[in-house]
């Protein structure tokens, strides 16, 4: 995946406010498109990108319950919450509330003693989307 085709398919709303270079990042697992979990759900879900709406969520991108995920407690499933959320905001511009709080609690566990702890990226991250509104 090349920088310039993730910027190409960001949405107006993304493009805006999520501006720092980390969210073109795809060669860093810290960055939401740069692991390789993180790239492939936003690949995927911009094949599908017509099947997402304004009432699409968090949970309609995995597939599931982002609390089960994140009761788990494991980078992996943290991995996936944090990509589905930024994948929804990149390719639809907007995200549901409930998939912002674990979006955040996701990236609460990653910026744990135990995983990066706290790493600059995910911090952006976490302020970034703190200050995102509709």
């Amino acid at each position: 995946m090349s920088e310039e085709w993730t910027t190409a398919k960001a949405a107006p709303a993304f493009a805006a406010h999520f501006t720092d270079p980390i969210y073109e990042e795809v060669s860093d697992d810290t960055t939401p498109f740069g692991s390789d979990e993180g790239a492939d759900m936003l690949a995927t879900w911009d094949e599908r990108r017509d099947e997402l709406g304004p009432d699409s969520t968090v949970a309609d991108v995995l597939d599931g319950d982002p609390q089960e995920y994140l009761s788990s407690n494991t980078f992996d499933d943290a991995m996936a919450v944090q990509a589905a959320g930024f994948t929804l905001l990149r390719l639809s511009g907007h995200i549901d509330g409930e998939g912002k709080r674990a979006t955040l609690a996701a990236l609460d566990q990653f910026m744990s003693p135990d995983m990066f702890g706290e790493n600059p990226s995910m911090i952006r991250q976490r302020d970034d989307l703190l200050s995102w509104s509709e």
